[in-house]
């Protein structure tokens, strides 16, 4: 379990909210939030070969698209965050080896307001790589 002091949330709708000085503009959300983790991590010769992470947050915002317009109402929000991590690193030689990440970032913001639509943005990504392994190597 995790716990978010003041995380922060891109906002489409940030502008919207009423700032004093538009100099002070903020393009995200602030908040509180909760969430958690987990991970599974497999080896070969003492060496990671898989490794997978799971991350999950829930962000109430209190600061950034938190406001009530007279054309919108009230524009509070709130964020759902995923991140899925694989990795796989299989060694070739000696102290080299071959590596691939794919990761899956998923954010779904959803407004307290009929006249705001939700917004889910998936972002999708994958390395591939020579590793290099300083010390006792792959092989041991």
């Amino acid at each position: 379990a995790d716990a978010y002091p003041m995380p922060a949330v891109n906002s489409e709708f940030a502008y919207k909210a009423e700032v004093p000085d538009t100099a002070r503009l903020r393009e995200y959300d602030m908040g509180m939030g909760v969430g958690g983790r987990s991970g599974l991590r497999v080896l070969l010769n003492g060496r990671t070969f898989i490794d997978a992470t799971y991350n999950l947050v829930y962000s109430k915002a209190f600061n950034g698209s938190v406001g009530v317009l007279e054309e919108f109402g009230p524009i509070d929000t709130w964020h759902v965050i995923q991140a899925f991590r694989l990795g796989i690193r299989v060694p070739v030689f000696q102290h080299f080896g071959l590596g691939a990440d794919f990761e899956y970032y998923r954010r779904e913001s959803n407004f307290e307001n009929d006249n705001l639509s939700q917004v889910i943005q998936v972002v999708r990504q994958m390395r591939l790589y020579i590793a290099w392994e300083v010390g006792r190597g792959f092989t041991g």
